[in-house]
């Protein structure tokens, strides 16, 4: 999920609190038009997740389902491994195709070791979460 400088001339500057509200936009409310218009492109969320992991093609459809473009959170996805594309893919898929609202948050791959993408329900209120590493800059 996270962001930070890239170093290109035209790029998009976003941080990490930037995605999240656009991914909280998009994805955090069912039935609200952001929703249904993102339930229009699951499938290029299914075609990830039962692909080769492209982290392009996540950010495409991510792009498609109508979260804004953030060309930090491009190269952030570049650096996951396929099987956190394709776990991120399908978490989006399901939470789509179910109707569910989605919660994004990372942890700190430095400080628990853990360098895995996790996907859980929230029992309280019945939401996704999807919980992705980063690292945060210094």
């Amino acid at each position: 999920m996270g962001g930070g400088f890239v170093g290109f001339a035209n790029a998009i500057l976003c941080d990490g609190k930037d995605v999240g509200k656009e991914l909280k936009r998009v994805f955090g409310k069912p039935g609200s038009k952001e929703y249904i218009a993102a339930q229009a492109q699951q499938g290029l969320f299914s075609a990830v997740a039962n692909g080769p992991g492209d982290y392009k093609a996540l950010y495409a459809a991510y792009l498609a389902a109508g979260v804004a473009p953030c060309d930090s959170w491009n190269y952030y996805l570049s650096t996951l491994t396929t099987a956190d594309i394709q776990q991120i893919a399908k978490a989006r898929f399901l939470g789509l195709s179910t109707n569910t609202p989605m919660k994004t948050s990372t942890h700190d791959p430095k400080q628990d070791g853990d360098h895995d993408v996790h996907v859980s329900s929230d029992l309280d209120d019945g939401t996704m979460i999807i919980d992705s590493p980063f690292t945060p800059g210094p």
